[in-house]
């Protein structure tokens, strides 16, 4: 994998895993496990309640900025940077990395229909669509997935046709600690691993704060694929717990042999203020195409 490409995964990455997006200023909550007592089972909720619950604490923004700290490590090498992160909603993500001395080293722009990657140490760019970010996680991407993952918000994966909803591809269940909603029920999943069964099956488990009903954790499975996708968010600060997001998370993805890391921690959020979202690319620039991947 050259440097070029590597620097597009951390980009891509650190928008996917951008979930810690506002820090409420109180002090720090214990844990849901120390919260609950594990003998007594929470109130059983619909998929379609505990979709409401989670729907009432989205965080009602038009545009959204945020620094960042990240930490990467694919297992043969691991960087630090720093990048500050824009959104306009429902219209762009705009990522600008900078490893140090405030010099950017890169800039990422997503809209709807496309994806764009401004490589300056090596003054090259990219220009494409979202099949080639699927290709590169080996996950299904769109605009709005990536949002909805940014945002802490409930998605299907893989999406599904607009004729399925929440409740047709959720299945909720609890015990003392936390919620869950799971595409296929635990059960089935271990009766066609113990038949060697698993094919096509891709299993996604939603893990629910019920205190102040935030997702604490996603879980992706592809076994067609080999991959796992695992998403945890920490440092939960509660003050109004509408706009209370993670101000750490974790994103893990393993495929075949390979395990990739990434760190975040967020600061200085800034909502509904006026941003630029410049991504000019300079004539001198040469385009990357898919193939020199």
């Amino acid at each position: 994998m050259n440097k070029t490409f590597q620097i597009i995964i951390i980009s891509i990455a650190l928008v996917l895993a951008c979930f810690g997006l506002v820090s409420c200023k109180t002090k720090k909550t214990a844990s849901v496990e120390e919260n609950h007592d594990k003998n007594k089972k929470l109130k059983s909720l619909s998929v379609k309640k505990i979709h409401q619950e989670l729907e009432e604490k989205y965080l009602n923004f038009n545009t959204f900025s945020s620094k960042l700290n990240i930490e990467f490590d694919n297992g043969e090498k691991s960087q630090s940077v720093k990048a500050n992160i824009r959104i306009s909603k429902d219209s762009t993500i705009w990522v600008s990395i900078i490893p140090a001395l405030g010099i950017e080293m890169a800039r990422v722009s997503l809209t709807q229909d496309s994806v764009k990657f401004l490589n300056k140490l090596s003054s090259q760019y990219f220009v494409g669509d979202y099949e080639y970010l699927s290709n590169m996680f080996h996950l299904e991407l769109d605009y709005n997935l990536v949002q909805d993952l940014i945002m802490n918000e409930l998605f299907m994966y893989p999406m599904p046709d607009d004729s399925i909803k929440l409740r047709q591809h959720f299945n909720a269940d609890n015990d003392s600690v936390y919620y869950y909603l799971n595409s296929v029920k635990e059960k089935k999943v271990k009766r066609l691993q113990k038949k060697n069964k698993t094919e096509g099956l891709i299993d996604q488990t939603v893990i629910i704060n019920p205190d102040f009903f935030k997702i604490e954790e996603v879980q992706i499975n592809d076994f067609d694929l080999d991959l796992a996708f695992n998403i945890k968010y920490s440092g939960f600060n509660q003050n109004d717990t509408t706009k209370c997001f993670p101000t750490k998370s974790d994103i893990e993805i393993k495929f075949e042999e390979k395990n990739v890391k990434i760190s975040l921690e967020y600061s200085k959020i800034t909502l509904d203020k006026s941003l630029k979202f410049i991504f000019s690319i300079p004539e001198k620039f040469q385009r990357i195409n898919k193939e020199d991947e």
